[in-house]
């Protein structure tokens, strides 16, 4: 293959001084921003990898833990309950002094209201 002389031929340009320090100073800011970029990808890639380290051990440990309450039930005897007792679920709003509690916030939470508005109307003044 012959080099075309015309194709290897240099091309040259001509800037002022201020012109090219600024372009070096550019190229330099760019060189320093491509290198912090770098340095978080790798960090990223650091802390990505031990997250996927965790989530794994994790959901091993989840199996493992899995796996010892099935046996535990299996090993438990079954005990079987009247149909009296069936499958009700509990309401919280049976309890008794649980309409105490409700009266006792309520009364509090109207109390700090008023407080609010009678602040609110001395600033008016």
């Amino acid at each position: 293959m012959k080099k075309n002389p015309e194709s290897s031929s240099v091309i040259h340009l001509r800037l002022e001084y201020d012109d090219a320090v600024d372009s070096v100073k550019d190229i330099l800011e760019i060189e320093k921003s491509l290198m912090i970029l770098a340095k978080k990808i790798k960090d990223y890639l650091y802390v990505r990898k031990d997250e996927l380290k965790i989530k794994s051990s994790l959901s091993r440990k989840s199996k493992e833990t899995k796996s010892i309450m099935k046996r535990m039930i299996d090993n438990f005897p079954q005990v079987k309950t009247p149909k009296v007792f069936g499958k009700k679920s509990f309401d919280f709003d049976k309890i008794e002094g649980r309409s105490k509690i409700d009266s006792s916030i309520e009364r509090q939470i109207y109390e700090i209201q008023e407080k609010l508005n009678s602040l609110e109307r001395r600033q008016r003044y």
